[in-house]
């Protein structure tokens, strides 16, 4: 049986968990509750995605997932995290590790009675893998372009925005499959240099200019329905854009194609009250791609797939 890969390039974190009641106001304070030191735990939205699509292909055929990323030689996090990776099924082949590499972490506080969570990210060296540097890791371009690579993802968050514009524009020219999550609101693009571009290598200018410059070369994206809504219509707009997926925490999701009318996913009845959010969109969007993946071969297919299917899909994926 042929092996098919999926390859993700994106944020790849140590997430440190704390418990709190409620988040405070500017120059107030909060007591931790549960264990003060935290407790750790592998994230990022890439690295949740790739666990679950390795979760969802199981049963599917030969399928392989693998991180194309840079991490760093810590005890407490770079090897850490490629050992939770390997519990994972998540290739480290294309994880570039050097000692100068600093491993992405973050800290997670997530409220104890909503279950709603605040982050405050550390890119790491993932943070600098803008077009320049990818172009210098030969084996990451060569590896989108292979007959078995049936998937590329990759996310609008911790990596610049030159990165993600070349990762998708190498696997849609070899004729892949790609997949994008936009983790960033509008207000926080607009106007401002992407997170760890060199200078003068690029500006994320206006959200527009954003979408731009990486939804040419999408097939599938993730957004926020707030992103979504400040947005001009996507579909009419890129032709190689076919499926568009928001998320609404509590209300649902919704999927919306061409010359079809949208999809709506009511949200899950169970739990009544969520214990921790972190991570519901990675495992949703995983969810879905492992779903819908063995049925595609070449994104060429995409408008073809069927209401019920992909309505199944998504049930599947909730």
């Amino acid at each position: 049986m042929r092996t098919r890969w999926v390859l993700g390039l994106g944020s790849n974190v140590v997430d440190l968990y704390y418990g709190i009641r409620g988040w405070p106001e500017l120059g107030q304070k909060v007591i931790l509750t549960g264990n003060p030191l935290g407790w750790r735990s592998p994230g990022g939205v890439i690295l949740n995605q790739l666990a679950w699509l390795r979760a969802g292909l199981l049963e599917k055929g030969d399928w392989r997932v693998s991180l194309l990323a840079m991490q760093g030689l810590e005890a407490e996090a770079g090897i850490w995290l490629r050992e939770e990776m390997e519990r994972a099924g998540v290739a480290d082949s294309l994880v570039v590790v050097h000692p100068s590499h600093r491993t992405a972490s973050s800290l997670v506080f997530v409220d104890q009675q909503s279950g709603e969570r605040t982050i405050l990210m550390d890119r790491g060296s993932t943070g600098t893998l803008d077009a320049n540097r990818v172009s210098r890791c030969p084996q990451w371009l060569e590896s989108l372009t292979k007959p078995d690579t049936a998937l590329v993802l990759t996310e609008i968050s911790q990596v610049p925005l030159s990165g993600v514009s070349l990762v998708l524009q190498t696997a849609a020219r070899a004729g892949k499959l790609t997949a994008l999550d936009v983790d960033l609101h509008p207000s926080e693009a607009c106007g401002e240099s992407n997170p760890g571009e060199s200078q003068g290598s690029g500006q994320l200018g206006t959200w527009k200019c954003l979408l731009h410059q990486v939804l040419p070369f999408a097939n599938i994206i993730k957004l926020s329905s707030q992103a979504l809504a400040s947005l001009p219509p996507l579909l009419p707009s890129y032709p190689n854009l076919h499926l568009v997926l928001t998320t609404d925490g509590p209300l649902g999701s919704a999927l919306y194609r061409r010359e079809h009318p949208p999809l709506l996913m009511p949200p899950s009845s169970f739990p009544d009250r969520p214990v921790d959010t972190t991570g519901a969109g990675d495992a949703f969007f995983g969810t879905l791609l492992a779903t819908l993946l063995p049925s595609i071969h070449h994104p060429s297919q995409l408008p073809f797939l069927e209401d019920s299917y992909l309505r199944a899909a998504l049930h599947q994926a909730h």
